[in-house]
């Protein structure tokens, strides 16, 4: 039993030692100073970043001429109905519309494309 008491007592006392040691080098670290950028990595990142501009691009510009056949699609479509008539074919055309216009909403809304925005 003191054998188990001093074992424990001894652990206690090695960490608390250890404790101590740790905190005190982790103060001694230079507080605030931070490590200047690599160019290349800089590079890369902006390389990266106008990529996926150039990307959402392609797709956003993709997007509209697709809402814009789907658009006229439609137009024709109400304009050969009536009033007492909808048909199914009009209210797909509907919901396509909606969901590719949402999709081009949220990336026009996307991280990262609107920092490459100027606000006069």
């Amino acid at each position: 039993m003191r054998r188990l008491v001093l074992s424990v007592l001894i652990c206690v006392l090695a960490l608390t030692i250890c404790d101590v040691t740790w905190t005190s080098a982790a103060q001694a670290l230079p507080q605030g100073r931070e490590v200047p950028p690599d160019p290349a990595v800089e590079a890369m990142r902006k390389h990266a970043e106008k990529e996926r501009n150039e990307q959402r691009q392609s797709d956003l510009k993709r997007d509209t001429d697709e809402l814009y056949k789907l658009a006229s699609e439609l137009k024709k479509s109400v304009d050969s109905s009536n009033e007492h008539v909808l048909s199914v074919e009009v209210i797909r055309k509907a919901e396509a519309i909606e969901k590719l216009a949402k999709s081009v909403r949220t990336k026009m809304k996307a991280d990262g494309y609107g920092s490459t925005i100027r606000s006069e």
